[in-house]
């Protein structure tokens, strides 16, 4: 895996958009919230992204994933290096955390993320 196949998966998703943030970090968003950062500056390249409470305490038993700084309350999963998964296990991680983020938009910005 690469950072130009998890950036392509999350753009073929409907409403998302990437930016930089913090100044190094790589952030995808949907209704202007996060569901995954990468920090492309490091090697290798890690970052986090949010997952079910159940999916959560599964990962954390796995080598290089911990609690994300400051999003684990969230159940934000950090990762060390972007090869800790498969491209099937990266397809279902970022669909994942892509709905749980949009599903809590209000009403309104979901409709008109559906209708592009």
């Amino acid at each position: 895996m690469n950072i130009d196949q998890i950036r392509n998966m999350c753009l073929e998703l409907q409403g998302v958009e990437e930016s930089i943030k913090w100044e190094h970090n790589l952030c995808f968003t949907v209704g202007k919230k996060l569901f995954l950062i990468l920090n492309p500056d490091n090697f290798p390249i890690d970052g986090s992204f949010k997952t079910t409470k159940e999916t959560y305490n599964l990962l954390l038993e796995n080598e290089g994933l911990s609690p994300a700084p400051y999003l684990a309350r969230y159940d934000w999963i950090y990762f060390d290096q972007l090869s800790r998964f498969r491209m099937e296990e990266w397809e279902l991680h970022i669909k994942k955390s892509y709905e749980l983020v949009f599903d809590k938009l209000p009403t309104k910005i979901r409709k008109e993320i559906g209708s592009e």
